[in-house]
């Protein structure tokens, strides 16, 4: 394929409009030296289609200017595994605009460690509906301060399950105003040792 033979130097002397006509088979054969010589503004200039290609080496190949350059309509388009093959140092480069880009399907692809991965202002910028497409594990997989940074949108956007998932730590990190901005559904969801990890100021 002639696009798996382009060096590292080739590619990153492509214009954008070379680069937004790459396909997807052209992109899946480029090497990893050559995936990290794009500049940023070749990354946001390829199609979406193109960027899906790329496998768990060479997503891991970019380096964190070139995951901020993602755009929006990229970043949308990023299906579930993609999410999946991106390091935790690129998911924690992530800007806030970004990932609530993110659809609901591509939230369920993270992984434990790339949610943990990201700061407080990163997990608030996610919107309650896909807060609420957390699956058990990656709600648990939220620390204590993540679990505080929570915003009264996305606790309001949590269902019973959501709820049912915190672990006694997480629980005892939730403010008072998360507490009272639950619906009595959830609250009552709490299991017996989630309750008693609530403390008397939380009630």
């Amino acid at each position: 394929d002639q696009a798996g033979e382009l060096t590292a130097t080739q590619v990153a002397g492509l214009t954008t409009t070379q680069i937004s006509k790459l396909e997807a088979e052209d992109l899946a054969e480029l090497s990893t030296a050559a995936i990290a010589a794009l500049s940023a503004t070749q990354v946001g200039g390829l199609a979406t289609t193109a960027l899906n290609a790329l496998d768990a080496s060479q997503f891991g190949a970019l380096n964190a200017t070139q995951v901020r350059a993602l755009t929006a309509t990229q970043i949308s388009g990023l299906t579930a595994s993609d999410i999946a093959d991106i390091k935790t140092t690129q998911i924690a480069a992530l800007t806030t605009t970004q990932l609530a880009g993110l659809t609901a399907t591509t939230i369920e692809g993270l992984v434990e460690t790339q949610i943990t991965a990201l700061a407080a202002t990163q997990v608030q910028a996610l919107t309650g509906t896909n807060v609420a497409h957390f699956a058990d594990t990656q709600i648990a997989a939220l620390t204590a301060t993540q679990a505080a940074a929570l915003t009264t949108t996305q606790v309001r956007a949590l269902n019973a399950t959501n709820v049912g998932a915190f672990t006694e730590t997480q629980v005892g990190a939730l403010t008072t105003t998360q507490i009272a901005s639950m619906s009595n559904t959830n609250l009552s969801a709490l299991a017996d040792t989630q309750s008693a990890a609530l403390t008397t100021t939380q009630l």
